[in-house]
């Protein structure tokens, strides 16, 4: 049983494959909170455990590369030079995967790009609900592998193939000469109409002779000539046979999996590595005293202290983890209230110095939102809610504030959100 869960900051699909069929599969809007992934989470009509995520085309940067064979070895560095380098974005601000494969005395790459910010959002929100992550990829990427498998299968090398539903469309130009992929949603039937019909002639245009790619619509052949008369399109594709036809190219999706360059990956990886080498000074020890005759009696008791040394390093690295995940916490926050204050071109200034000068040290801020002359949320934990409450209602800043809902006591701590008036701005 493989779950995916397809996720943009107002749409989720989630889908369940048994073998090659697909038992479940449906789209959900959402408000890109905790709250809601979580009321979503609970509606289904099975448990969720574990997931691959899967990010849609329309936040990636795509690039396809022709380069020598030669280069495979330094691939992630012509990646860097050919591609990341010349995004509007630094490349520290990118993840990114690749598939390469060989075509002749050549290797073709196809590059896929996404904002780390983006990207570390989602996946927190994910496992925030209690999901293990076990792959991401990007949606585009899928798309990508499973027509190249239908054009090989078939020997067509001249195909522009269209995947469309209420939500996204993906464009897979395949080739001898070149290979176009792009993802994006939300467009009308108008819309998409235009949208093949500028691909289609784009690949007309740069094809090597005059016989021109087929047009193949959610697998359904049509006549490109006939394009720009039709009145309506066959656009929704709510059940594309991408899902059933994941397991033909298991092996290769490996090389587009995104998990592995996340943080969280990375932070679990070294624990692994300081467990490791705590393990193998254990070994070392344990084997130098067998070969000098020491006595079991003594053996055992050195047995004993180097497990607790084990412990206890494992106890510390536990601790500088949690550590660095909540200096990470505390960057993201100073971040949000960043991209608050550029968004409302610093007109809230006054309300978050006063909210700094008042919360107490042991506030964590969960969520701030302010609009107009509302603070429609303030939502965290704390020591006391009501003591909190009673603080900000001494500001000359704020009125009418109340609980939105009930506190919850949890570990020692009260969760709350809180909403209210801007007094300045109401005046």
């Amino acid at each position: 049983m493989k779950n995916y869960i397809v996720i943009d900051y107002d749409l989720l699909q989630v889908i369940r494959i048994r073998g090659r069929q697909v038992v479940f599969n449906s789209f959900y809007q959402w408000d890109g909170s905790r709250e809601g992934l979580h009321a979503i989470i609970k509606s289904l009509p099975f448990p969720l455990k574990r997931v691959a995520l899967m990010i849609p085309g329309n936040h990636f940067y795509i690039k396809s590369l022709i380069l020598p064979i030669s280069t495979a070895k330094q691939l992630d560095g012509v990646i860097k030079y050919d591609f990341l380098a010349k995004l509007p974005l630094a490349p520290e601000e990118l993840y990114y995967s690749s598939y390469s494969r060989n075509k002749g005395q050549q290797l073709q790459v196809v590059v896929f790009a996404v904002k780390k910010d983006l990207l570390e959002q989602f996946c927190r929100l994910i496992r925030e609900v209690g999901l293990l992550i076990k792959a991401v990829f990007p949606l585009a990427g899928l798309y990508y592998l499973s027509r190249l498998n239908l054009s090989q299968e078939s020997g067509e090398q001249r195909v522009l193939w269209a995947e469309t539903n209420s939500w996204y469309q993906h464009y897979i130009l395949l080739s001898e000469e070149e290979l176009y992929i792009r993802g994006c949603r939300d467009k009308t039937a108008v819309a998409i109409r235009e949208e093949l019909e500028q691909t289609y002639r784009y690949g007309q245009g740069n094809g090597a002779d005059q016989a021109g790619h087929r047009l193949v619509l959610n697998g359904r052949e049509l006549d490109c000539s006939e394009l720009a008369r039709w009145e309506q399109l066959p656009l929704l594709n709510e059940k594309s046979r991408l899902w059933e036809e994941l397991a033909q190219f298991s092996r290769e999706i490996k090389q587009l999996d995104l998990l592995s360059k996340t943080e969280s990956a990375q932070l679990r990886q070294r624990k692994q590595s300081y467990l490791g080498i705590s393990l193998l000074v254990f070994i070392v020890i344990l084997t130098w005293g067998v070969m000098t005759g020491v006595k079991w009696s003594a053996a055992e008791k050195e047995l004993n202290k180097l497990e607790q040394l084990a412990e206890r390093t494992e106890q510390q690295v536990v601790v500088v983890n949690e550590l660095k995940t909540a200096y990470q916490t505390v960057e993201e926050k100073l971040l949000s209230y960043q991209e608050i204050l550029a968004r409302n071109n610093h007109c809230y200034l006054p309300w978050l110095l006063e909210l700094s000068r008042i919360i107490p040290a042991d506030l964590e801020i969960d969520s701030l939102s302010l609009k107009e002359d509302k603070l429609l949320l303030l939502a965290g934990r704390t020591a006391s809610a009501a003591s909190l409450l009673e603080e900000l209602e001494k500001s000359p800043l704020f009125e009418n504030l109340h609980f939105i809902g009930r506190i919850i006591s949890k570990q020692g701590k009260e969760e709350f959100r809180m909403a209210g008036d801007l007094r300045y701005a109401a005046q």
